[in-house]
């Protein structure tokens, strides 16, 4: 039987401990990430990085003309939606299970059109090599795939979500894992991100 996210709201001890911690630690990691595309590509295609505030996601067009938006986080607290401030501690200061999040997006790779399908406080847009955008989500798409068995939909975030092998902590959230991802698509990427931060500048 599939795993059932808790239908419950977030709590009060869970929207103190989101507020407070990346007060704790940003001074140590810095809270931006610089983004710089890379250049001279063969064949361009844009991909997004979707700013939520302190979550971030990234979405990659597939050759069918809609949008995959592939996500990170804590198995509990993402998926299941367990939340609460001892939650959130231990997700970020002991290794926990993983998740990846993925949901369809039906739209063309438009700045308007995606924020329309998929809320977001802000967008960024960033040309990388098709090649290297085909090849990250066919990894991520086989990544998902491994783990059906443990797939699960939250109706909250609109995402289908299943269990990832890479623990989740403070190391390792889900801007860390965008800051990856971006790397694997040839950006090169300054600073670390504790909150969803990010400035692109160009080549």
């Amino acid at each position: 039987r599939p795993p059932t996210p808790d239908p419950r709201p977030p709590t009060l001890d869970l929207r103190l401990s989101i507020r407070f911690l990346p007060i704790i630690l940003c001074p140590v990691s810095g809270c931006a990430a610089t983004i710089v595309p890379p250049s001279d590509l063969a064949e361009p295609v844009s991909v997004f990085v979707l700013d939520y505030g302190r979550h971030s996601s990234l979405a990659i067009p597939t050759d069918h003309g809609r949008m995959i938006e592939y996500s990170y986080g804590e198995w509990q607290w993402y998926a299941m939606n367990q939340v609460g401030c001892s939650r959130a501690l231990s997700a970020l200061f002991w290794p926990t299970e993983g998740t990846l999040g993925r949901r369809s997006l039906p739209v063309q790779p438009d700045r308007d059109a995606i924020v329309e399908a998929a809320p977001c406080e802000a967008i960024h847009e960033i040309a990388v090599d098709r090649s290297c955008a085909r090849s990250l989500a066919d990894r991520l798409d086989a990544t998902f795939a491994a783990s059906m068995t443990t797939l699960t939909h939250h109706p909250a975030h609109d995402l289908d979500f299943v269990r990832h092998e890479r623990s989740f902590h403070a190391c390792n959230t889900c801007n860390q894992t965008v800051v990856r991802w971006l790397r694997e698509l040839g950006c090169r990427v300054r600073g670390w991100p504790v909150i969803a931060d990010y400035v692109v500048v160009q080549p």
